[in-house]
């Protein structure tokens, strides 16, 4: 999540240079993924935490748009996959 929200930021901080709006870019105002790549899409996108240390946050990583095919959404106790992720897989 935290590599998402960073290249969500630099497709903005560099839009212009490259002669871009930075509130048109699809990659950059929105993002799309499928399973796991639509969750990691879906938490980049709505949730407010794991930024990067050195990123500046003036910039915003929040998504205007999210296209998700089959995400993983639900990762608790109930949701798709839970029994796969045991203690030793949680490190």
């Amino acid at each position: 999540m935290e590599d998402g929200k960073s290249a969500w930021r630099y497709l903005r901080e560099h839009a212009t240079e490259w002669g871009i709006d930075p509130d048109k870019i699809i990659g950059g105002a929105g993002s799309a993924g499928g399973s796991a790549g639509g969750y990691v899409a879906a938490c980049a996108g709505v949730i407010d935490s794991h930024e990067a240390n050195d990123e500046n946050t003036e910039i915003s990583s929040v998504l205007k748009s999210l296209v998700l095919c089959n995400p993983v959404i639900d990762t608790t106790d109930n949701g798709y996959g839970s029994d796969k992720f045991t203690p030793e897989t949680q490190t």
